[in-house]
């Protein structure tokens, strides 16, 4: 009997917290993303490490999926969706 409730836990443990078993830590809190309006037209956002990653919208209506490294030196600039690719600041205008 306690051999089968051994089992059981580990395996408990393992279905309520993958992300502690993934990332080889005890915590399962991945960081919050940072702000931005890119948050408007991107989705399935995560921060892993230094980097963003992102599912953006681009300007033919396609799903990009893009990353910016070093989001962090943003220093309360916007992160922008630029035509499916992350930008810190401002998109650039539009070439004619």
């Amino acid at each position: 009997m306690m051999k089968f409730a051994r089992v059981f836990l580990v395996g408990a443990m393992l279905v309520a917290s993958p992300t502690a078993v993934y990332a080889g830590t005890q915590s399962n809190a991945a960081p919050a993303p940072p702000p931005g309006s890119y948050q408007r037209t991107c989705w399935e956002i995560k921060v892993i490490g230094d980097t963003l990653y992102a599912q953006c919208g681009d300007s033919n209506s396609a799903v990009e999926n893009t990353q910016l490294r070093g989001y962090a030196s943003a220093n309360g600039r916007d992160i922008a969706n630029c035509n499916g690719a992350l930008t810190i600041g401002s998109c650039p205008p539009a070439r004619r």
